[in-house]
């Protein structure tokens, strides 16, 4: 979030958005702006505006990743 316009653009869509702070680890720090109510996204801007290189922004997986068993290899267990 350090190019102005970039940033810019996030602040004001972060009610879609999930941000995250850089330093943080696991969900410490996680603002799902879909799932966050007025005065967190509140928060989240002005914490995101004062220090915009200390977070990141993206838009929320509609479902986590998975990994598909048709196209994943199998390896067999040499334990048997």
């Amino acid at each position: 979030m350090t190019e102005e316009g970039s940033r810019t653009e996030a602040l004001e869509r972060l009610p879609e958005l999930v941000l995250k702070p850089r330093e943080g680890y696991g969900a410490q720090g996680l603002l799902i702006g879909p799932e966050a109510g007025r005065e967190e996204i509140k928060d989240a801007r002005r914490n995101a505006h004062n220090d915009p290189t200390g977070f990141v922004s993206r838009r929320p997986w509609s479902s986590p990743p998975t990994c598909s068993t048709k196209t994943a290899p199998m390896r067999k267990s040499s334990s048997t």
